[in-house]
């Protein structure tokens, strides 16, 4: 199939899925956020509709043939991690980072869940079975969620597979290598120069740094004060752990530090719905930093509340006493751990607007 057809049949697929006017392209994705991506052909389409709530869900069953997996993993519960450090040719995209990862996958045919809510149902087009496309997955017991697709073409087909080779939350666009903290403009110590076989940020010239196996890390909620029926997954704050359970120091390149204090800040990456964000008050690195060491048995924990970040996309609904459940994802590198987190309306959005107020969390009565 020619290019420029296929761009338009994956144009009319992602816009009537939606429910949307053919007025504007699919939104990009940040594929290096993705756990699952892969090149395949949809094939089939089983529509299981939920009638008796409105607007209707529309579940679909979609099976798609891979034709190479460039990021993840099919076949077992772990992910496999991306490949370390490849080096940049002109954008750079290196030789390893574009080959994929061929073998026993190819072929493999899977299912996708995907489900839309809205009044009529999507009309897919008639060639669906002839697509090819990049397809982010997430794994869900023994079955993938589908969570997007982007049209291949020329011009962006080396970024992409580029991307899926890069730390949580990096990405490649229009020839740059783009860190989460691109946007600050905060440049990275001169005197401190990447490895040779290492990349950095085109914006800010920091560099890949990437997490130590051999730790542990480890996300956990943190009860509220005052439990309702409203805030039993707590009030949005997450503890983070980072063990050492071996018998030797470990270093962690990922997790920056000065001679008084860990950057966490500074350091770690959190993928909401997709899309990866810097903590809120984090100002860049521009001065000189080390990589944290653990001693044997040492842990290290730091809170964070995602709630804070102000440009996520928060559950939008009609009513305030609904419901959703999301993921927090807390990356070093190409390490990340996932904590699932049910927000409430009628609780969450006061607390996030306390936060971005800079107002305590805990009641009054607590005399704090």
């Amino acid at each position: 199939m020619k290019a420029t057809s296929l761009s338009t049949t994956l144009l009319l697929l992602s816009l009537t899925v939606f429910g949307q006017e053919m007025k504007s392209p699919p939104p990009s994705i940040n594929w290096a956020v993705q756990d699952i991506v892969v090149i395949g052909e949809i094939k089939k389409i089983r529509s299981k509709p939920i009638v008796g709530v409105k607007p209707t869900i529309f579940s679909y069953n979609l099976e798609v043939k891979v034709e190479e997996l460039l990021k993840g993993e099919l076949t077992k519960n772990k992910v496999r991690q991306a490949p370390r450090n490849p080096k940049p040719l002109n954008i750079v995209i290196a030789p390893k980072a574009i080959e994929g990862k061929e073998g026993e996958d190819a072929g493999k045919l899977i299912q996708i869940r995907y489900s839309v809510r809205q009044k009529q149902e999507p009309v897919f087009p008639e060639d669906l079975n002839q697509t090819m496309s990049f397809v982010a997955l997430a794994k869900e017991g023994t079955a993938f969620r589908f969570l997007g697709w982007e049209p291949i073409s020329d011009a962006r087909e080396k970024e992409v597979r580029f991307e899926c080779t890069l730390p949580y939350g990096w990405m490649a666009r229009e020839g740059e290598i783009l860190s989460p903290w691109a946007e600050l403009q905060c440049k990275w110590p001169k005197k401190v120069v990447p490895k040779e076989d290492s990349f950095s940020c085109s914006k800010t010239d920091r560099p890949l740094f990437d997490w130590n196996e051999k730790a542990t890390m480890s996300v956990a909620k943190v009860p509220s004060v005052f439990v309702t029926n409203l805030n039993r997954d707590g009030d949005g704050e997450i503890r983070l752990t980072i063990s050492n359970f071996t018998n030797e120091p470990l270093t962690l390149p990922a997790l920056r530090r000065t001679d008084k204090r860990i950057l966490w800040k500074e350091s770690l990456v959190v993928i909401i719905k997709g899309k990866a964000f810097r903590l809120p008050g984090s100002k860049g690195i521009s001065y000189p930093t080390k990589a944290t060491e653990l001693k044997p048995n040492e842990e290290i924990s730091f809170v964070v509340n995602p709630l804070a970040i102000r440009d996520a996309s928060w559950p939008k609904s009609n009513t305030s006493s609904s419901a959703e459940r999301i993921y927090f994802q807390f990356c070093l590198g190409h390490h990340s751990q996932k904590v699932p987190f049910y927000y409430y309306r009628a609780h969450h959005d006061e607390i996030r607007r306390k936060l971005l107020a800079g107002q305590p969390l805990r009641p009054l009565f607590l005399g704090d």
